[in-house]
């Protein structure tokens, strides 16, 4: 069974998606596990952890041997390589996707954090590493030599001298189109996948698979099976003039590109609905009001999973920064009631952003998980 792992602060739920769907379009026998839970053979499990306890990964992928399962991608999260969830695995392509501010709560540090995600690097065969960014540069030159026993894929889209580059990007809100160099073969291509962080999830997914021993035909092939991931830049169909997006983005890096997306492609205003969690870095929190303002026509400041901390306090470290950037705001504790009012509120060419939560059908307060889900929230109030 060949192992890909797929490490970095953003992208690593969407990149383990697509090659996963590629993969299977090809005809492979594979399994997936990371936030949106663990599937192979006709089995989902839910797991609570992006990267299980290593007792549970031992468990299933010995089950996964025994239905002769031929690829498993997933995701490493850098508490997993702290913690040694995944030691004794050898990743036949570690995938380094960016590294932004998060879990600073946990890692205390950058450096430490950065640490972390290097241990995946040291447990794998072959690599793929994002040169656009800066953390990924550095890996690459560091792991990278002309007698390293281990073979080595760059993307990029800021400069021609990765293996594998994008130009000439388009983006809409139905998915983006670009013109691929692939180890000098050049294509255009089209995904159903919305901004210009895609493009880097679908650089990184095309060179693990051309890693793993396939052709550039047969990945071409594969690309038709590709399809949106569900809380990642998702879209909300509805019969108003206003557009709904649901998405991920719980950290200042995230929700930047998910902004500037939506501005590259749409005219009219952006009113982005968001808050930060509860028990977790701090620090983020200033900046990511200072980003939903400086890209958004209106923000509305919400809760998210606020946990075991007060979710005014959290929303007090979040205004100032709203307020200094100077758009109109409404805050309101209330999630559902602020998805509500940002909906009732919508004028003609509206983009709302809902972003935080994503795929989760919960929030978590206190200790508990309550039900909470967007797309059932916002069906519910756009029948008013």
């Amino acid at each position: 069974m060949k192992i890909i792992g797929v490490t970095g602060t953003n992208g690593k739920t969407s990149t383990t998606v697509l090659i996963y769907d590629m993969l299977r379009g090809l005809g492979k026998n594979t399994a997936i596990c990371g936030t949106l839970g663990m599937r192979y053979g006709n089995e989902s499990h839910d797991v609570t952890l992006t990267t299980p306890p290593k007792e549970v990964l031992d468990y299933h992928m010995k089950r996964m041997e025994e239905q002769n399962v031929e690829y498993f991608v997933m995701e490493v999260s850098s508490h997993a390589l702290h913690q040694n969830r995944v030691k004794g695995i050898t990743f036949d392509v570690g995938i380094f996707t960016n590294l932004t501010q998060d879990h600073l709560d946990y890692h205390k540090t950058m450096d430490e954090y950065k640490a972390a995600k290097r241990k995946l690097l040291t447990m794998s065969k072959s690599m793929v590493f994002n040169i656009d960014d800066i953390a990924g540069e550095e890996f690459f030159h560091e792991f990278y030599k002309d007698d390293a026993p281990i073979d080595c894929m760059t993307i990029a889209t800021a400069c021609d001298c990765a293996d594998v580059t994008a130009s000439h990007i388009e983006l809409t809100e139905y998915g983006t189109e670009f013109n691929l160099n692939f180890l000098q073969t050049k294509s255009h291509v089209k995904i159903p996948l919305i901004g210009k962080f895609s493009v880097y999830n679908f650089m990184s997914a095309v060179s693990a698979m051309h890693l793993l021993g396939f052709s550039y035909d047969e990945i071409t092939a594969a690309i038709p099976e590709i399809k949106p991931v569900r809380g990642r830049a998702q879209i909300i169909p509805t019969d108003e003039d206003f557009t709904i997006m649901l998405d991920y983005a719980h950290t200042p890096d995230a929700l930047e590109n998910i902004l500037t997306s939506i501005s590259e492609f749409h005219q009219g205003r952006i009113v982005t609905v968001f808050g930060c969690g509860g028990d977790r870095d701090r620090s983020k929190r200033p900046l990511m009001g200072e980003i939903a303002s400086k890209y958004s026509d209106f923000v509305y400041l919400t809760s998210d999973n606020p946990r075991t901390e007060d979710p005014l306090r959290i929303m007090t470290d979040i205004l100032p920064s709203i307020c200094e950037g100077g758009k109109p705001y409404r805050a309101i504790e209330n999630r559902e009631r602020a998805i509500t009012e940002a909906i009732r509120n919508a004028m003609n060419d509206d983009f709302i952003l809902i972003a935080g939560k994503g795929h989760e059908t919960y929030q978590i307060i206190g200790n508990e998980k309550v039900e909470f889900d967007e797309e059932e929230i916002v069906r519910k109030a756009l029948q008013f």
